[in-house]
């Protein structure tokens, strides 16, 4: 069967449209990042920066799907976090890890089921920071990090989240902002990362879960905000700040081993930053990110999807613009897209939106 032309992947991508935009609840001072996770027995989590306490703490809430969202509440143990991220893990247990504030950096972890407990943080006596942790786990429960240990990537797993087996993923300095993705289909672990040196060089680098070996490092792009998905033997490298295609967004695909040709969704021209994908169980990618629209540092979120063989056009969230947008995007297990965000201002909330299938 031909594929179908352009505009109808557009109109198709289109049919289902996303609810009215509502606040999570319990707190006024939501900052500016938040992720969010559908853990493993259907329930969504979102964590974001707060400053309600009078502190940068982390705060987070949950809900089961078709429900209400708790109230938020502080996560103890967060305090003068500056980058977090969460991740699933094996029977609905959620993964946090951040970088705090202390000096040299450290890399602080937790994990729960309806709940977070007490933080621990890794071990570092290298006099060097630790920053930008992301986390992932695998189908067996061995859990993934990766970080920036002064400008070298850090890798570590561990099979229960407390004593955790660490080295060096980069032999030599100048890398940071890692991202980090499990494929069980493939048994394969994905990390890429950006040349610390101002050129925005994207690196990709993988390894087998059973055997870890590293392939060589292969260059991909250039720009920021990495973001990594993995499903079904496709793995979804997205970018923001494109600096070889006027900063657009950017989006590339691994699959039987070859990497497509980069994209973008069509529809903007211009700056595009914090990308979030995700995966269908057809294969289809979706893609929501914050871009810029004027008239200085304004922002609003965008979405596309790419079905059929081509991106549809992008289209604006129902949102006011305003200044430094964060977002999140999760897939539930009947392909309803679940999306959050957070504006930086006082006296403001995490927001989330969903989109959900026709029947």
């Amino acid at each position: 069967m031909p594929k179908r032309s352009r505009r109808l992947a557009t109109l198709s991508a289109t049919t289902t449209v996303w609810s009215p935009r509502q606040a999570i609840p319990g707190t006024s001072k939501a900052r500016d990042q938040i992720d969010s996770v559908m853990d493993s027995k259907g329930k969504q989590w979102a964590v974001w920066r707060d400053s309600s306490s009078g502190n940068f703490d982390l705060w987070y809430s949950k809900r089961r799907l078709k429900r209400a969202w708790h109230p938020a509440a502080m996560i103890e143990g967060t305090r003068a976090n500056l980058n977090f991220a969460l991740a699933a893990a094996p029977e609905g247990r959620v993964l946090l890890t951040w970088n705090d504030a202390s000096n040299p950096k450290r890399i602080g972890y937790l994990e729960f089921l309806n709940k977070p407990g007490k933080a621990i943080f890794l071990p570092n006596d290298s006099g060097l920071s630790d920053q930008f942790p992301q986390v992932a786990a695998s189908a067996d429960g061995t859990r993934y990090l990766v970080w920036t240990r002064g400008t070298k990537i850090f890798f570590a797993a561990s099979s229960d989240g407390k004593s955790w087996n660490i080295s060096p993923l980069t032999l030599r300095d100048g890398f940071t902002a890692p991202a980090v993705a499990v494929d069980d289909t493939t048994q394969t672990l994905h990390v890429a990362y950006i040349s610390s040196g101002g050129d925005g060089t994207i690196f990709y680098q993988a390894t087998p879960l059973q055997t870890p070996a590293w392939s060589a490092p292969k260059s991909l792009g250039r720009g920021k905000d990495l973001a990594l998905e993995a499903r079904d033997g496709k793995l979804m490298l997205c970018w923001g700040n494109d600096l070889d295609a006027n900063r657009q967004v950017a989006v590339r695909v691994l699959q039987g081993g070859r990497w497509s040709a980069t994209t973008h969704p069509p529809g903007v021209s211009v700056s595009g930053f914090q990308p979030h994908g995700v995966i269908d169980s057809r294969g289809d990618m979706h893609l929501i990110w914050s871009q810029f629209v004027a008239p200085v540092e304004q922002y609003k979120l965008y979405f596309s999807d790419f079905t059929d063989g081509a991106w549809a056009d992008a289209q604006p969230y129902d949102m006011p613009q305003t200044k430094n947008v964060g977002n999140d995007l999760v897939i539930d297990s009947a392909d309803g897209l679940h999306a959050v965000h957070v504006v930086a201002s006082v006296l403001d909330a995490p927001y989330y939106w969903d989109r959900i299938p026709n029947a």
